[in-house]
């Protein structure tokens, strides 16, 4: 942080690549079905934003920008792979990359929502989450954690479940 309280660009383009993480990686785990290769090209993306965060303020949409470099890296991967039969055709691609695209700003507000919504849940349940989707804890192991048999984290887990939709079709 600066002095006055004030962001620089680089944190306010740090926390803009962070918020995108989450609609960039299902898209890119989509689209290369090898893990390693899909983290590296992960990893490839966020250096190809990095690498053009002096626009940062210029790009009125920034998850767009990050969804087309994610597509443009994306299709180049698969041209070099062509041999993989796994990968969709590049018409197809296209269309579904546009599709992304359209729907990222949607995305990102339902992110947004349900970070709000596990914000307000009690702090053993958010942990529960956290434990479970952050961090890819089984239920055997949260269970352990908790003092719980699974059946009894399966159970919680479904009145968390019932919490966050409720709270997500409150939110909008």
């Amino acid at each position: 942080m600066e002095q006055d309280g004030m962001e620089s660009g680089s944190e306010k383009f740090v926390k803009a690549l962070t918020r995108v993480q989450g609609i960039l990686r299902p898209y890119v785990i989509g689209h290369i079905p090898d893990f390693y290769e899909a983290e590296d090209l992960l990893q490839e993306i966020s250096l190809a934003l990095w690498e053009g965060r002096d626009r940062f303020e210029e790009i009125e949409d920034f998850g767009a920008w990050a969804m087309g470099v994610a597509r443009n890296k994306v299709l180049h991967a698969r041209r070099t792979k062509a041999r993989s039969k796994l990968f969709f055709m590049d018409a197809l691609e296209e269309q579904f990359g546009e599709s992304v695209q359209r729907v990222a700003p949607e995305m990102e507000e339902i992110r947004h929502n349900l970070e709000k919504c596990i914000g307000k849940l009690k702090p053993d349940y958010r942990r529960m989450v956290e434990m479970k989707y952050r961090e890819q804890k089984s239920s055997s192991d949260i269970a352990q954690a908790f003092g719980k048999t699974r059946n009894a984290i399966f159970i919680m887990f479904y009145r968390i479940r019932h919490i966050l939709e409720v709270c997500m079709s409150e939110s909008g």
